[in-house]
């Protein structure tokens, strides 16, 4: 048996004992008493009726007798006690009462003469009854108003006995719906048991339970958590991920700018300047200026909480795309704009230049096909943003990975396609941060970039 069975079984059996006692001591010391009491109520009911009738009493004790149980001697009064017993005794032996032991004591005739009545049990201990009879003194009729007691020793016995019996079987049927109440918890748990073990051995597992109660609740609870953490391993590892390929790009695009910086201000140093190294160290520097502020900008979007508050973006979009207008001409590129004009949305000012520069700058620098189109639109009540371009080795282009920091299609991090490599992960960070949707697809050698505000 179950360490939960155990505890259903001794915690009922401990109440059903208290109970089963309690109806024990209750039956042997009150219900004698209490049945006694009711008997005394009813039969000083009925002597009431007889005295409130005395003028009609024959016809009072005949409705009596015929509405309850009892039995009415009425005699002649006598003040001879001896008299007056014989008539008594056989005014109810008349009505089929014999009495074993009957005696109407002098004192109880002179309380009754003087009180009006008296009351008096008489123990027929050969017949294992009683009789309660009260006296009345209807001035010359004396009358007696019996009614039968039954032994309540035995019959308190006899409901103990029966109470005890209940209770025997009232333990065995508890024990086997025990069993099968508590196979049907603990098998549940078990599975929960055993599934937490895995949750915690990070085998992030689930399981079915049907029993339509707490335990179904506690299960879906435990697989939500399940598949959470699960969620959050796999989102822990591919930060850690993300961190380790940051930190060796990072290390990557820094160790070239430094040793040209070394290598030509150690020929500075050395005199053998043609003229060309120190512009050469300016673009190594500037180049790894570019490389840290573009860091600075994806840590501080992924940390920093900004306000949000009512941006007018369609003038906004407008002015950068003016900005590019010389790199657009030296490039030899065409840009199509097609821009919803008074578009005002609820987001912060910082994010959404972010968004705008680095998606505008990703297209005028990557396209292949020098064409570039961007749109600012409302569909379904959302105001949606987009940049397309023509994209080369779009066989090459992963794009669950695109957004990763430092990611290239190109393997051999050709110096066209490179820059930072940071620009679609500030993107990221910046709609994640504001709940913006966003995507990318690529089709027919065009790839689209979309933010959904």
């Amino acid at each position: 048996m179950s360490k939960l069975a155990k505890k259903f079984l001794l915690s009922i059996s401990a109440v059903l004992i208290v109970v089963v006692l309690i109806s024990v001591v209750v039956n042997s010391q009150f219900i004698g008493r209490y049945y006694i009491y009711e008997r005394k109520s009813e039969i000083n009911e009925i002597c009431n009726t007889l005295m409130q009738n005395a003028e009609s009493l024959d016809e009072a004790i005949a409705a009596l007798e015929e509405s309850r149980d009892v039995v009415i001697a009425r005699v002649d009064n006598t003040s001879d006690i001896d008299v007056l017993n014989e008539r008594l005794r056989n005014a109810f032996l008349d009505k089929g009462l014999g009495l074993d032991r009957y005696w109407l004591w002098d004192q109880d005739y002179l309380n009754t003469m003087a009180n009006g009545r008296q009351l008096r049990i008489y123990n027929q201990s050969k017949l294992h009854y009683s009789i309660l009879v009260e006296y009345l003194n209807l001035e010359e009729t004396f009358a007696g108003v019996a009614i039968i007691i039954p032994n309540i020793s035995e019959i308190v016995s006899l409901i103990n006995g029966i109470t005890l019996c209940i209770f025997l079987a009232a333990v065995i049927i508890m024990m086997i719906l025990i069993y099968f109440l508590v196979k049907k918890i603990t098998t549940p748990l078990s599975e929960i048991s055993a599934l937490t073990k895995d949750i915690s051995n990070q085998n992030f597992s689930q399981i079915e339970i049907r029993t339509n109660d707490e335990l179904e609740d506690l299960a879906c609870s435990i697989n939500d958590m399940s598949c959470k953490l699960k969620e959050s391993q796999e989102a822990l590892i591919e930060k850690n991920r993300q961190m380790e390929a940051l930190l060796g790009n990072v290390s990557h695009d820094l160790k070239t700018p430094v040793a040209l910086i070394k290598a030509y201000t150690c020929g500075i140093k050395d005199g053998i300047d043609d003229g060309t190294f120190l512009d050469t160290v300016i673009r190594q520097n500037e180049k790894m200026e570019r490389l840290i502020e573009g860091l600075l900008d994806l840590s501080r979007i992924r940390q920093k909480d900004y306000p949000k508050e009512s941006v007018e973006i369609s003038s906004m979009l407008t002015g950068m795309i003016e900005e590019y207008q010389l790199e657009l001409e030296n490039k030899q590129l065409t840009l199509q704009a097609d821009i919803l004009p008074d578009v005002v949305i609820t987001a912060s000012l910082e994010g959404i230049t972010a968004i705008f520069s680095n998606l505008i700058s990703n297209a005028v620098k990557y396209t292949s096909n020098s064409r570039i189109n961007i749109r600012l639109y409302e569909e379904y009540g959302r105001i949606i943003f987009q940049t397309s371009n023509g994209v080369a080795h779009n066989h090459n282009i992963l794009l669950e990975r695109i957004w990763d920091p430092f990611y290239v299609a190109e393997k051999s991090r050709n110096k066209e396609l490179s820059g930072t490599g940071l620009g679609l992960s500030i993107v990221s960070a910046a709609a994640q941060k504001q709940g913006f949707a966003y995507n990318c697809q690529i089709d027919d050698g065009v790839i689209t970039f979309t933010i959904r505000f």
